[in-house]
């Protein structure tokens, strides 16, 4: 389960702003958010833009697989999300499967659709 999400690259998220008129700001498009996940615990769903992990910015993938592994002693990733118009901060409370996060897993997807399973 992870996380629970399912990503796209930055440079969709990008597009998917430019194309409705936002500010472009760097991040991960939320593709979907799995039920019962702590994503979607925390209220993660399609459409959302990661922004920061753990006070970072967000322009890969493999930032956010780092701060996923910083924030496991602690149990929670804080995240800045963007929705529409509005950041807001959400944290995410990370479960035992959040630990083997810490590397993405080649399963095809990535490979295929340039999107990661997190």
């Amino acid at each position: 389960m992870r996380l629970g999400l399912t990503l796209a690259p930055v440079h969709v998220a990008l597009a998917m702003q430019r194309a409705v008129g936002l500010p472009e700001r760097p991040g991960l498009l939320v593709r979907s958010a799995d039920e019962n996940s702590p994503a979607a615990a925390a209220g993660l769903g399609e459409g959302d833009i990661l922004t920061e992990a753990g006070g970072t910015p967000l322009r890969s993938v493999s930032g956010l697989y780092a701060a996923i592994s910083d924030a496991l002693p602690c149990g929670r990733l804080e995240l800045r999300v963007r929705r529409g118009l509005k950041d807001r901060s959400v944290s995410v409370l990370l479960d035992a499967a959040a630990a083997s996060a810490t590397a993405p897993a080649p399963d095809g997807l990535a490979a295929r659709t340039g999107e990661h399973r997190v």
